[in-house]
């Protein structure tokens, strides 16, 4: 098989969503072998491929999961290469095959060693290409909280919430998984481009696809070696996983506050679950919640990343001054 295999890895609030569901799904030269989202905390459009691969093959839905979330002694080569066997007759020798998962460059509902998550495609695809998306920190931080505004260090429990100040002071001094840190693009740029050459890891920018939707379909089409006018066409428009409205979440809050006062056996009725998911959509469709952060906050963010970024513009010929990534 010729080399044509790619690795979306992410970043996490970067589009991923976006891409999967109207570019890498639909483009007639792509053979779509990633996650195909759902359900998620934020507004989607009413599209869904119930027939895509990732959905009708357990066997790729066991594959990404071993690369992804399974840890340590969890983690078993043998236990891939069965899932890997079986989806073989999935891949394609004319089309571009895409895995594309967020959860390799993310430390939150995954394994957190993303190194070894690299490592783990190395073993399986020596030869394969990686494709990263890269969002303003400040932004992706801002999008992080939306999703969940409460205390960063525990995202599996019920608590007050936080204001973005304290949630970006907490997450700093969490140790164990650090969102904030965990978006130090230049460290993971770099350690995939060790493993697999640098030609070979393509890097772009959300706020190109936001911004000059042409600029980067002809960057992603140059580098995935497809038809940048389709490219272009299918992500004319598009918007996938809109932010968190403020609706949703003053519910969400409220929900949290009572979650204690709240009888076991009416948290679990079926009948009262399918109501609430109905709410859930009805309340999603609302402005997005705006998030004002602090002139002290701002600044300790771009003082952290300001240094990795300069290195990152200048290796990679990307333009994150001009997105404001750097605070000179």
């Amino acid at each position: 098989m010729k080399n044509n295999t790619y690795f979306h890895i992410g970043f996490p609030k970067s589009a991923s969503t976006t891409l999967q569901k109207q570019l890498f799904d639909k483009h007639s030269q792509i053979n779509f072998l990633g996650i195909y989202p759902t359900r998620n905390i934020g507004q989607d459009s009413d599209e869904s491929n119930k027939d895509t691969k990732y959905l009708q093959n357990k066997d790729l839905k066991g594959f990404h999961n071993c690369l992804t979330n399974l840890e340590g002694v969890e983690y078993q080569f043998s236990d891939v290469e069965k899932y890997f066997q079986n989806i073989k007759p999935l891949l394609s020798n004319e089309k571009l095959n895409m895995f594309s998962n967020e959860r390799f460059s993310s430390v939150l509902f995954a394994h957190k060693d993303r190194a070894e998550k690299a490592k783990r495609i190395k073993q399986l695809f020596p030869d394969a290409k990686i494709v990263i998306i890269l969002r303003k920190q400040i932004d992706i931080i801002k999008s992080q909280y939306r999703d969940h505004p409460f205390d960063p260090r525990n995202l599996y429990s019920n608590q007050k919430s936080v204001s973005i100040d304290e949630w970006v002071e907490r997450d700093f001094k969490n140790y164990d998984i650090s969102f904030v840190k965990s978006i130090e693009y230049y460290k993971i740029v770099k350690y995939y481009s060790e493993l697999f050459g640098k030609e070979n890891v393509g890097v772009f920018l959300f706020e190109e696809l936001v911004n000059d939707l042409e600029l980067f379909s002809k960057k992603i089409s140059n580098f995935l070696d497809i038809d940048e006018l389709e490219t272009y066409n299918l992500l004319n428009s598009k918007h996938e996983n809109d932010g968190v409205s403020q609706n949703f979440n003053t519910y969400r809050k409220f929900r949290t506050q009572l979650s204690s006062f709240i009888p076991n056996e009416i948290k679990h009725n079926g009948i009262l679950k399918s109501l609430e998911q109905q709410l859930f959509q009805k309340l999603k469709k609302g402005k997005k919640q705006k998030v004002n952060m602090s002139v002290d906050t701002k600044e300790k963010i771009y003082s952290y990343y300001n240094e990795q970024n300069k290195k990152l513009a200048k290796e990679y010929s990307l333009e994150l001054r001009k997105y404001e990534y750097i605070n000179e």
